[in-house]
This record gives structure tokens, C-alpha cells and sequence, in this order.
């Protein structure tokens, strides 16, 4: 099951006191990308700590064929980036914007600027990124232990939950997620992928429409 869903989404300005927030922003840096631009090509990773003010991410790798695939989407407060302190394992994917996208971060040369000049305050940091790790590990074990339409539908809820809307008594997810997108982000084949939203829309559970799911409330 891929790491990457499990990325913390702290608040992370609401954690310290307004003149660590001083400082923090002093250093930060900002960027806005518009719907499309890639953020990171995969296998060549930005260095720093970054996270997401407003707007979406895509997580995607490129297989052997040459085809991108999804793997992930992270929204507003959502962490990302690597450095030789730390590692949120995204070093190898690609990151493109869904949407208009603002983030925020510090960029190699920042974020050791930071640990040197402020070492108590990086490490509260990333404690608070550390959390976030532990709660991924202890989702993973537990979606580990679902059957595969359970696992299916929980992945589901999640994405509704995020990046969804009410429409009537349905919440539509606003992706665009193939067969082969959702089998990458639950360890499954196309075809389980395909029979159990079968099973769900039977059960009344979703609309299944071309790449577009809704669930009931």
C-alpha cells in the first residue's frame, strides 16, 4: 500500500507561539503554481521542507511503459520533501498542480540556515512531522488487516472526505482517478479494481460513471 496517502496534515503554524511563527516566516519561502506545472519530476526531488497553503497535488510515477499513473493527492496543509534530516517519501515521484496551487517551505539552503540559527525550533518541526509518520504507520497496519472491497471503499471515503462535494444525497468525488490510479493506491489489479466497484454501485453503495465516483451518504 503506498506510503504517500499517509503524508501529515498538521496545522502547523497553530502549534507555536507567535514569535516562533516570526521567525519560521522569516525564512519561508512561497511559490505559486498554476493548474499543470509540474512541481517536482520524479526521481529528481526538491530538498526542503514544504507544505501546501491552498490547492491540490498529484503524486505520480511513470512506469517502464512510459505510463504516468497517480498515487497520491495532497491538499491544503499537507507535507512534502527530503533532506539528509529527514524523509517523507516523496523523493521518488513526480508532483504536478491539480489546481492553483500556493506552497510554502524552506528550501535546502533555508531550512540549514534554519537548523543552525534556530536547531530548538527545527526540532519541534519536525516532531510535528514525526507524528505524522506514526499515525501513516498505524493506518497502514490497520488497512492492512481489511479485505480488498473494504480497503477499496475506505480509500474511497477518504478521497470524498477531501476532495469532495454534496450532490444530492451523494458526494462526488472531483477527481478525474482511473481503474489504474485507484489499483496503484490500494495494492490491487485493475480487475479486482473493476469487479468489487462493480459490487459497490450494486449494493448502492457509489455511481460508478467514466472516471468519476460518487458515494452515498
Amino acid at each position: 500500500m503506498d506510503r504517500l496517502w499517509y503524508l501529515s496534515q498538521i496545522e502547523m503554524l497553530e502549534e507555536f507561539t507567535d514569535d516562533e511563527n516570526m521567525a519560521m516566516h522569516e525564512m519561508l519561502k512561497q511559490v505559486q503554481f498554476s493548474k499543470g506545472s509540474v512541481v517536482q519530476l520524479p526521481n529528481t526531488p526538491l530538498e526542503g521542507l514544504f507544505f501546501i497553503r491552498e490547492g491540490k497535488l498529484r503524486l505520480f510515477k511513470i512506469d517502464d511503459q512510459g505510463n504516468n499513473y497517480t498515487v497520491g493527492i495532497l491538499s491544503k496543509n499537507s507535507f512534502f520533501g527530503w533532506s539528509t534530516h529527514f524523509s517523507l517519501g516523496t523523493e521518488s515521484v513526480g508532483i504536478e498542480a491539480l489546481e492553483a496551487t500556493m506552497i510554502s517551505g524552506y528550501d535546502a539552503e533555508a531550512f540549514n540556515k534554519f537548523l543552525v540559527e534556530k536547531p530548538d525550533l527545527v526540532t519541534q518541526i519536525l516532531d510535528l512531522v514525526s507524528k505524522g509518520k506514526v499515525i501513516q504507520e498505524e493506518m497502514l497496519e490497520a488497512m492492512s488487516k481489511m479485505d480488498l472491497k473494504t480497503r477499496l471503499m475506505y480509500w474511497l471515503g477518504q478521497l470524498a472526505l477531501y476532495h469532495g462535494s454534496d450532490v444530492g444525497n451523494y458526494v462526488t468525488i472531483n477527481l478525474k482517478l482511473t481503474h489504474e490510479d485507484l489499483a496503484h493506491m490500494i495494492d490491487a489489479s485493475v480487475d479486482e479494481i473493476k469487479s468489487n466497484l462493480q459490487i459497490l454501485a450494486k449494493e448502492g453503495l457509489i455511481i460508478s460513471g467514466f472516471m468519476k465516483i460518487s458515494l452515498k451518504k
